[in-house]
């Protein structure tokens, strides 16, 4: 079978090798810093909220139908979570949905992404999901993507320039439409960043995949990067870069990646 490969897993191992490895590779569980059931409320509003509407009636959504979609994904959240979760719905319509002269259907809203890529004679399964997939024009496509972040965060547009690559890869062979641009909505703030889709881009998410491969195939040290993003990992009794005596890994969870060579090369 082919290396499954997903935007998350290229953004970990863009931030650091090591913790790609204990997390893909050995699979080490983890436990998440707090809770998201908001963040998981939010998204699936804003998933009823453009999947159901009846595109045939003649007027826009208007504040009952975002109260309508907000009711029936805040089971399990506090009261204040429940009003905090509305008014971010309430200002998004306000801002995103309001001011739009239509209100267009998406091409796809929550959906599974696939899509193949071969490089250095592997073949990886490009995987992952996204929030919504609009029409830019008749020929390409816009993908939306909601963030719950509680301040807006400049994007780190190393990391965008993998993820951008490789949605735009697989999108393009699922759908057979140029992506054009990721826009994320940053949903508590109000803010939004617009990402081009450029060739550049897409160069270099291919030439991280190719370094990755060559690792997987090698068998190379998965080397520490060390950096702020350290504060939030979940690895770090595993890591020489973070402790002098670390923990040896669970023999359970050692790597036996399956990677899937090219179908067309030669003996």
């Amino acid at each position: 079978m082919s290396y499954r490969l997903s935007p998350a897993k290229l953004t970990t191992y863009q931030t650091c090798p090591a913790r790609y490895q204990f997390r893909y590779e050995y699979k080490i569980p983890t436990a998440g810093f707090g809770g998201a059931a908001l963040g998981r409320s939010l998204h699936g509003a804003l998933t009823r909220i453009y999947r159901d509407w009846d595109y045939s009636y003649p007027q826009k959504p208007g504040l009952s139908w975002i109260d309508a979609c907000w009711t029936q994904e805040t089971a399990g959240l506090t009261e204040r979570q429940i009003a905090e979760g509305y008014d971010i719905l309430v200002r998004y319509f306000h801002h995103w949905i309001e001011p739009s002269d239509r209100f267009l259907k998406p091409l796809a809203t929550e959906a599974k992404i696939q899509g193949r890529l071969q490089i250095n004679d592997l073949e990886f399964a490009l995987t992952g999901r996204l929030d919504r997939l609009d029409w830019f024009d008749l020929d390409s496509l816009e993908l939306i993507e909601y963030k719950t972040s509680r301040q807006f965060v400049e994007p780190d547009f190393d990391q965008l320039t993998m993820q951008v690559g490789l949605y735009a890869i697989a999108i393009n062979q699922q759908w057979e439409r140029e992506l054009k641009y990721i826009n994320i909505i940053f949903l508590r703030p109000g803010e939004s960043v617009r990402i081009p889709v450029t060739e550049e881009r897409l160069i270099a998410a291919q030439a991280v995949i190719a370094d990755l491969a060559q690792r997987l195939r090698t068998d190379r040290a998965w080397e520490p990067n060390p950096g702020t993003h350290c504060d939030q990992c979940h690895y770090k009794q595993y890591c020489p870069a973070q402790t002098t005596s670390p923990e040896p890994i669970p023999t359970p969870n050692h790597p036996a990646s399956i990677l899937q060579l090219s179908l067309n090369l030669k003996p």
